[in-house]
């Protein structure tokens, strides 16, 4: 695994992401995206229940026959689904990843130092969570870009990402690279609802067949596959919420 470039809040940056960077990036915003993921993946309490599940039980079915093994998430944002799984999971070792400091700087306070949250969110009329977390030996936080991922080739068992792929600069490259990380006979899975921001993007990876074909001319076999994988994201006490539809897939690295 690559050294770090530097630290920041104790979490390490394998990509020198600069201030100017940081500052022009929605994503590092608090109030604008952090808090928003808080309220979706950290807030069980103002849902009754968390609206992601659906997704993270995808994942962890697929991880179950492993054990004692290396598993990497791929955009982790606060942390919620890579520290489900290094809770339910002691004696593997987890890394999440994400290309957001202020992303990661919640997600170490919360999993890595084990600090409660209290956060409001009145203004959505769903009143004041309190998170409390626990904090994990087996988990692990850094920033870099997907496309350009700082392990070892073949040093991961498992790979995975959600609501990721259609983000990237780059998803040709992010999908080499998931590859280039995974053991022969590791497994990948990717849901994402491919909604992609750039035209290009739609030309190489819609629809979805061109996707498969992608994942498979990487060595791929795909050993399950869900299509119109409906996730839906509350915004507030109404019940007003977004539909996400998603592809599901889940593959095995052969060669």
């Amino acid at each position: 695994m690559n050294d770090p470039i530097f630290y920041k809040n104790n979490i390490p940056f394998f990509y020198p992401k600069s201030q100017f960077e940081i500052t022009h990036d929605i994503y590092e915003h608090f109030d604008l995206s952090v808090k928003d993921q808080i309220k979706l993946h950290l807030s069980d309490q103002l849902w009754s229940g968390y609206p992601f599940q659906k997704i993270l039980d995808f994942i962890e079915n697929a991880i179950h026959p492993f054990n004692d093994f290396h598993i990497l998430e791929i955009g982790c944002g606060v942390g919620r689904m890579a520290s489900s799984i290094a809770f339910k999971f002691p004696h593997s070792s987890i890394w999440g990843v994400d290309y957001s400091f202020q992303m990661l700087n919640q997600a170490r306070k919360s999993f890595i130092e084990g600090r409660s949250l209290n956060l409001s969110f009145e203004n959505e009329g769903l009143g004041i969570i309190q998170h409390k977390s626990s904090a994990l030996s087996n988990l692990k936080f850094g920033l870099t870009t997907a496309e350009n991922l700082p392990f070892d080739n073949e040093s991961q068992d498992f790979v995975y990402s959600s609501f990721t792929l259609d983000r990237l600069k780059n998803p040709l490259k992010g999908i080499d690279e998931m590859s280039r990380v995974l053991k022969k006979d590791g497994k990948l899975a990717i849901i994402s609802p491919l909604n992609f921001i750039e035209k290009q993007h739609w030309i190489e990876l819609y629809p979805t067949n061109k996707l498969i074909a992608l994942l498979e001319q990487n060595g791929h076999q795909i050993i399950e596959y869900k299509d119109n994988f409906i996730v839906e994201q509350p915004f507030d006490r109404r019940g007003n919420k977004k539909i996400w539809n998603c592809v599901a897939i889940i593959c095995v690295k052969e060669d």
